[in-house]
């Protein structure tokens, strides 16, 4: 509020323009008109992306640390977090409406610009004792892929919302790992696969090497 004497055409009352003018105690004031609150409703369209976002979200929190290792070379400037959610609002999630679902077979866990080649035949499946057996054919020599290369193991629990992974459990080379995955027994998982070079700076795309039931 201003308090003027003798404006440029003098007091004035009422609404002039984006002020409002009037008298208090006996002197001309003016005010600004206060701003207008919007209550437009989302879109249909803003709705359905902004439960995309939550729903992708929730997933990859449990593999910040992972992702800010396999996005390092895609993350400047921001989180692996933020970067592989960019990456997989477009290709990893299920459904035309709602309610969507996570595209397990579509996920990249990685940013790998296919600079290291992932493994050829990769398999998982499960083993007594609730665990599992990741198993490949080793392609070293191809592109940048060589013996040393670490595998990348990512189990996921649809049921519990929770993920567990292992980092250089094998090599390239070795062509299998066992992992111990009781904390899911008897249920089901997805499970997904990739490498890194032994560096850590460049990692592979990502294989799902799908579903598997655990048994005891």
């Amino acid at each position: 509020m201003s308090i003027y004497n003798q404006g440029i055409l003098g007091g004035f009352t009422g609404k002039t323009g984006a002020v409002i003018g009037s008298s208090w105690k006996n002197k001309a004031v003016m005010r600004s008109l206060p701003k207008l609150k919007k209550s437009r409703k989302s879109s249909q369209f803003q709705l359905e992306q902004q439960e995309k976002f939550r729903l992708m979200i929730s997933f990859l929190t449990s593999f910040q640390d992972l992702l800010n290792i396999t996005f390092k070379r895609r993350s400047t400037g921001q989180t692996g977090i933020n970067a592989a959610l960019s990456v997989n609002l477009r290709n990893g999630i299920l459904g035309t409406e709602s309610p969507f679902s996570i595209n397990y077979e579509k996920l990249e866990f990685s940013y790998a610009l296919g600079t290291l080649p992932n493994v050829a035949n990769p398999t998982a499946t499960a083993a007594a004792g609730n665990s599992l057996d990741f198993e490949w054919t080793n392609n070293a020599g191809a592109s940048r892929a060589k013996n040393t290369d670490k595998t990348i193991l990512i189990v996921y629990c649809p049921e519990l919302n929770q993920s567990m992974y292992f980092i250089d459990t094998a090599k390239r080379s070795e062509e299998f790992a066992n992992i111990d995955a009781s904390i899911f027994a008897g249920k089901s998982v997805e499970t997904w696969m990739l490498f890194i070079t032994d560096d850590m700076s460049t990692a592979s795309n990502t294989v799902y090497t799908g579903s598997v039931n655990l048994i005891p």
